[in-house]
């Protein structure tokens, strides 16, 4: 891997030794940007020694004269065993400086270094390999959406956060649940631990970026402090899990955000079973949980490819939506050794019924 990435900043490959000046350049965007989400240290260094990252080969840091980090490009890698491996894009610049098009260079590099993955992957394991390229945007990023559509990437999906206060509620959702025809709705219980796992797996199986859950991971999430099964639902068809919701309380958030707040951490619905009214149910239930626990509000991340239908769906609950990020992605072939870039389009609804 070549770390040139532009001659302004002396570029090398990403080291350990790297990433708590790695973590001080998030703070600094952080703190500038206000993104939805941040790294640091930990989450770095759980990123650098995940399985198969491969940072040394994959990641770029930039400094300036006084040894600072400020840029980096960072290629994840997924799924390399499958013909159709992933690599999600990562990277930032110091809000200082901006104005010398870093981003344009970053992204050249990392679509550089994409290709010359495929080819490699190609020459090793034969065939006509396939890769899909992803990139997570907050919506008010606006220069940075001008840079991935350069790029030739284009919108796949819409993850947003939505909220619901219950100071302006009447009766709902204290009434009654109304359920699709031959659904059934039960309160979470050990016993479904297992079938609303598979049905999770099922649910998000065609989403870029969705792993298979394992046991052991499903059951260390149910353990955390702040789960609440006690709060989460299952749909039932033929005492079959179609449907689930899980759900939890991020006690720690109430004090800055000034309100608490029930939050649906895992919600999907089979694909025979979506746009049924399953997702709308386990919903209303969940917002019941919330009410009666005596919480202030309740809240869900949404991740989505019809953000106009989804976003109506929730509107009509009375939810109001909050942080949007978009993904956008493109994907590359080979063909006669030279690799073809196309952009996809949307995926469909997700996990939504």
């Amino acid at each position: 891997m070549d770390p040139m990435v532009e001659g302004t900043l002396t570029w090398t490959a990403l080291q350990t030794d790297d990433l708590p000046g790695l973590a001080e350049l998030q703070r600094a965007i952080e703190y500038f940007d206000d993104p939805m989400s941040v790294q640091g240290l930990d989450e770095l260094t759980d990123s650098f020694l995940a399985p198969g990252s491969s940072p040394r080969q994959n990641a770029v840091v930039g400094r300036d004269r006084g040894g600072t980090i400020v840029a980096y490009a960072w290629n994840h890698l997924r799924n390399e065993a499958a013909p159709r491996s992933q690599m999600w894009l990562e990277g930032g610049v110091h809000p200082a400086w901006r104005h010398q098009h870093l981003g344009e260079y970053l992204f050249g590099w990392q679509r550089s270094r994409a290709e010359e993955y495929l080819q490699q992957k190609a020459a090793e394991q034969g065939g006509d390999p396939v890769l899909w390229l992803g990139h997570s945007v907050e919506q008010q990023q606006a220069s940075v959406v001008r840079l991935l559509e350069q790029l030739g990437m284009a919108p796949e999906r819409w993850y947003f956060d939505m909220h619901r206060f219950f100071d302006d509620m009447a009766d709902e959702p204290t009434v009654a649940v109304p359920t699709p025809e031959g659904v059934t709705l039960r309160r979470y219980s050990s016993e479904f631990s297992e079938p609303v796992r598979h049905a999770h797996n099922a649910a998000c199986a065609d989403f870029e970026g969705v792993n298979v859950v394992s046991r052991e991971a499903w059951e260390a999430a149910l353990s955390r402090e702040e789960a609440r099964p006690e709060w989460s639902w299952v749909a039932l068809e033929n005492d079959q899990v179609v449907g689930y919701a899980m759900n939890c309380a991020n006690e720690e958030e109430w004090q800055d955000q000034e309100y608490s707040e029930g939050w649906t951490d895992r919600i999907g619905v089979l694909p025979s079973h979506r746009n049924t009214g399953v997702y709308r149910v386990l919903l209303i239930a969940s917002m019941k949980s919330f009410q009666q626990a005596g919480l202030d509000a309740a809240g869900v991340g949404v991740d989505t490819g019809n953000p106009q239908d989804t976003s109506e769906l929730f509107n009509n609950l009375g939810f109001k939506s909050q942080d949007m990020a978009v993904l956008y992605s493109m994907q590359a072939t080979l063909a006669d050794g030279e690799v073809l870039w196309t952009a996809p389009g949307a995926l469909g609804p997700g996990p939504l019924g």
